[in-house]
């Protein structure tokens, strides 16, 4: 097994670069530097405005270049922030669960961008039943988007049928307090641009 990505790993190299014992060369040296900047470029950024920009830019070089135990390792770091920052504790076993039978590249990518891309926009649009898109507004919404939990479920797994298993699988089985949280928390993200969708849906734009 590969020595892990971590920045400990690369600073060790960078501290003695030359020696008899690494023969590393200041190009491999700028190299990994350059790949750890990508890969933290990403997984610090979760939760902040910049991840959008940062996966865009750096997501799919580093599917290329990460080797299986490092790809295994950035799934285990995006899971773990994305867990922390969305409240997704349902999704915890995967942290641990080796080397899966899902390809990592395309369900990550696919996660990534449902959080931080905005890609849930699209499917609470579509999936969660707003007559009045004022209501987003209100302080009861929660109450409102309660009384829609099973109708948004029974629509998501409809239409989404194909979206990444994670999310699938938290909706599954998250309750209906935790489900609610979470969309709360993705409409609180974006509120103006969730009304302005519903707004052109009503208007079947």
């Amino acid at each position: 097994m590969k020595t892990p990505l971590t920045l400990d790993y690369y600073l060790s190299i960078n501290q003695n670069p030359y020696t008899e014992d690494n023969h590393v060369t200041q190009e491999e040296i700028n190299e990994r530097s350059d790949l750890q900047f990508r890969y933290d470029s990403i997984v610090k950024t979760i939760g902040t405005s910049d991840c959008r920009t940062n996966i865009e830019l750096f997501f799919d070089e580093l599917m290329v270049e990460l080797d299986e135990d490092q790809l295994l390792l950035f799934k285990q770091e995006c899971l773990r922030k994305l867990i922390d920052v969305y409240d997704l504790e349902i999704l915890s076993y995967h942290l641990s669960d080796g080397y899966p039978e899902y390809d990592v590249k395309e369900e990550l990518k696919s996660l990534l961008y449902f959080f931080e891309h905005n890609d849930y926009i699209d499917i609470i649009v579509n999936c969660l039943q707003v007559d009045d898109p004022q209501i987003l507004l209100s302080s009861d919404f929660r109450t409102y988007i309660e009384m829609r939990h099973e109708l948004f479920i029974k629509t998501l797994f409809e239409k989404y049928g194909t979206l990444t298993f994670f999310i699938l699988e938290y909706f599954r089985y998250a309750g209906k307090g935790e489900a609610t949280d979470l969309l709360i928390k993705l409409i609180s993200k974006n509120r103006s641009e969730i009304i302005s969708r519903y707004y052109l849906k009503l208007k079947g734009v």
